[in-house]
């Protein structure tokens, strides 16, 4: 394991989730305005069951399986595109097509796969299992519009509930295995030193040698360089984490009350219409003439 490496992505994946959680929260206020007339009872269940399921067994798995999915694809990006865009080059050649299609290769696939990832998440989603009930009551726009909303509060309440704890124990045991990670380096380093000492060890060997000491020595530095960044996010993390967990539901709740405010609006009566005075009959205007002894 390169300690130093995952000391700082956990550090970094910790702020990148305060980061994220707060940029949707601030847009749940922004919803209701997204969509045009929609069914409002059916939008409430969704941002209900959208909020549970960010808890749910099934969507966690579900995104840790996206998570690793997209880890995998980022660091290994260039490797798949370059064989893919080789072979789609290939048979463009044999077609007497003299194209680069690298540039094309690599968004079309980078857009595949998030397609695919997307659709594999939301079916373990049950706001989206909503959506597609009401897709026709809900129409075209609304239903885009939900989707989106869904996935982010599906995203939000998993980062806060789930994420950010598993954070803190990714920390807390990377810090317990700081001592460690020192102890196999020395003892690494112990066994360069006694193979650069056997006999019949040439030049090249030693420097080799050398060279791996260096890195193994430096990776020491790094560490205690980490050390102190591990403790400093885990000295305040559950406060931090208490803060997220408030403002999420503090969000959530204040669009809840919004759908309600406009659901009660939408079902109220409006003011009674004072009745118009029917239009007067000739008979009528003829008789107000007799009684006033004169034309009208």
């Amino acid at each position: 394991m390169d300690y130093p490496a995952a000391a700082q992505e956990t550090s970094n994946d910790y702020q990148n989730s305060d980061t994220e959680v707060r940029r949707v929260t601030t847009d749940f206020a922004k919803y209701p305005d997204q969509l045009k007339d929609p069914p409002l009872p059916i939008v409430k269940d969704i941002v209900n069951r959208a909020d549970e399921a960010g808890r749910s067994g099934a969507y966690v798995d579900a995104r840790r399986e996206l998570e690793g999915t997209q880890t995998f694809f980022t660091q290994e990006k260039d490797e798949i595109t370059r064989k893919v865009a080789g072979s789609a080059q290939y048979v463009a050649k044999k077609k007497n097509c003299d194209v680069d299609v690298s540039g094309a290769v690599s968004a079309s696939l980078k857009e595949a796969i998030d397609k695919q990832l997307e659709k594999r998440l939301r079916a373990h989603n049950d706001a989206h299992l909503i959506i597609e009930r009401y897709r026709e009551s809900l129409g075209k726009a609304n239903a885009a519009a939900l989707e989106k909303q869904a996935d982010d509060i599906s995203g939000a309440s998993y980062i806060t509930y789930v994420r950010t704890a598993e954070t803190k124990a990714r920390a807390s045991q990377l810090l317990d295995d700081a001592n460690q990670a020192k102890r196999t380096l020395d003892q690494s380093i112990a066994e360069e030193r006694a193979f650069q000492a056997e006999s019949g060890r040439t030049a090249a060997d030693k420097k080799a040698s050398s060279d791996r000491v260096a890195k193994m020595e430096d990776a020491k530095v790094k560490i205690d360089q980490a050390v102190p960044q591990l403790q400093a996010l885990l000295k305040d993390i559950d406060q931090r984490n208490e803060a997220m967990k408030k403002e999420y539901n503090e969000k959530l709740d204040a669009l809840k009350q919004t759908i309600d405010a406009k659901t009660k609006n939408k079902e109220a009566p409006g003011p009674a219409k004072r009745a118009s005075s029917p239009a007067a009959r000739p008979s009528d205007r003829v008789a107000a003439q007799n009684l006033s002894g004169g034309a009208l």
